[in-house]
């Protein structure tokens, strides 16, 4: 299998992956670095990554020095082996009878010698075997020549002026980072934003690490103030809405959201205003129901109570919606469907076709109600197309009314559509407005409740409703 290569980050000498192993190359965080450079980088580094690379550096000298002394003792062990199994043995004793009769021995010489050569041969190896030294012994290599021993490596020239300015800077973005942290202690977010910048100063550098841990940690108490700060803003605004301050609540949680436009803190302000808002709705039902029982009842205190607490919200739909439930109802005059609210012979003139109430022929029939309305409302929805003119008469009574007529100009400028007309009228007074803009009207008599009357001519004039309602 085939060994992954690096670089050292310092000279750019390639580094297989068994050079780990053997020592002639280190891990340095996230680099790289060769036994050679780790001399020259290791002042350099911080205490911490100092002591780690000692540590590795003690570590691979202990095991060279094991590997070394075992496989001399393994080689001499051999060399012992097969010399002393040279030594030869006497079985038997000699039997020159020139040495029985002690003369002298001449031929004994060389074989003194060659066993006293033998013995220290073998003194020499078992000194070398118990001594743990590092020496080898082996063969000497027939017709071969010694290997020159290898260069000495030139010497390390040091850190570039590149490496020291990096280094300086690293050292300096670690520093601001730690005097900005101690100055603004509870400022995480610009604390993280420094250490940000520090960890890029630091890059393939010995302060990397410092940096990363520095930022994991700020980090890891920033997520925490965090959630600290959104667990008291929600204890905030749950206070207001129980008090039943909704405005104040609501105004709250828009300035929370502009502030801060993270999805946690989005999210958050999204769920309250929720519950702020379902919380007003449901207490307006309810004073709406007891308000409208009260004006039925007559009760005007109550009614005025149930306003002042919802004005007291500080909202302005709750309040509209409260004041629209307690206007008096509308009862239909014209029920859609008839010709009962109008006396016989109306339908001469006038039918009744989906649910509208309709005048378009040449017949001139007023149509008039059964019924007379006193104080109160008309409110009256038509529509018209090619009439040339529309008169009402309302509390009539004998001669006495109040009259208007819409025709010339005033009836041109009506386009087609749905159109209101309102009449209001209390003891002697009456106004009337059509889609919100005040009519003249014309007062005949002194005019009780009575009946209502209208009439149109040409085209086609068809009422949607006609309803009245009595004022309080």
């Amino acid at each position: 299998m085939g060994q992954e290569i690096v670089y050292c980050f310092k000279c750019q000498k390639r580094i297989l992956g068994a050079d780990y192993a053997k020592g002639l190359a280190f891990q340095l965080e996230n680099n790289s670095c060769c036994s050679a450079c780790a001399v020259v980088v290791l002042d350099t580094l911080p205490p911490k990554a100092k002591e780690q690379l000692l540590g590795k550096m003690f570590k691979a000298t202990q095991e060279r020095q094991s590997t070394s002394s075992g496989s001399v003792k393994a080689k001499s062990g051999q060399v012992r082996e097969s010399t002393t199994s040279r030594i030869p043995v006497l079985s038997r004793p000699v039997s020159n009878p020139r040495l029985q009769a002690g003369a002298p021995a001449r031929n004994s010489m060389p074989l003194i010698l060659g066993i006293g050569a033998l013995v220290a041969v073998v003194l020499v190896l078992w000194i070398v075997g118990f001594s743990g030294g590092t020496a080898s012994i082996s063969p000497p290599e027939s017709g071969a020549r010694r290997r020159a021993p290898s260069a000495e490596p030139p010497p390390d020239p040091g850190p570039s002026p590149e490496e020291k300015r990096r280094s300086e800077s690293a050292k300096e973005a670690l520093r601001k980072a730690r005097e900005f942290a101690q100055a603004h202690p509870k400022d995480l977010e610009g604390q993280t934003q420094q250490w940000r910048t520090a960890l890029a100063e630091a890059e393939r550098t010995g302060y990397e690490a410092d940096a990363k841990r520095e930022l994991d940690r700020t980090l890891i108490r920033a997520t925490e103030a965090a959630g600290e700060d959104l667990a008291q803003f929600e204890r905030e605004v749950r206070k207001l809405k129980d008090r039943k301050d909704f405005k104040a609540a609501l105004d709250t949680l828009s300035r929370e959201r502009e502030r801060r436009a993270t999805p946690e803190w989005t999210a958050a302000s999204e769920n309250l205003e929720r519950e702020v808002r379902e919380t007003a709705a449901r207490l307006l039902a309810e004073l709406k129901a007891k308000a409208v029982a009260a004006r039925d009842r007559g009760a005007q205190d109550e009614v005025a109570a149930a306003k002042a607490e919802v004005a007291r919200w500080g909202l302005v739909e709750p309040a509209a919606e409260l004041t629209a439930a307690l206007e008096p109802p509308w009862h239909p005059i014209f029920d859609g469907r008839t010709l009962d609210a109008f006396p016989s012979g109306v339908q001469t003139a006038w039918r009744v076709e989906d649910g509208y109430l309709i005048h378009d022929n040449a017949v001139d029939n007023a149509a008039i109600t059964r019924e007379n309305f006193g104080d109160g409302e008309i409110r009256v929805r038509f529509e018209l197309k090619g009439v040339t003119k529309v008169s009402f008469r309302f509390r009539l009574e004998g001669n006495a009314h109040y009259h208007f007529v819409l025709e010339g100009p005033t009836l041109a400028t009506l386009g087609e559509g749905e159109h209101e007309l309102l009449l209001s009228s209390r003891d002697d007074t009456a106004s009337a407005t059509l889609d919100g803009k005040a009519l003249p009207l014309l007062k005949i008599g002194k005019p009780r409740p009575g009946m209502i009357q209208f009439n149109a001519a040409g085209g086609s004039f068809r009422i949607k409703s006609m309803e009245f309602r009595k004022l309080p």
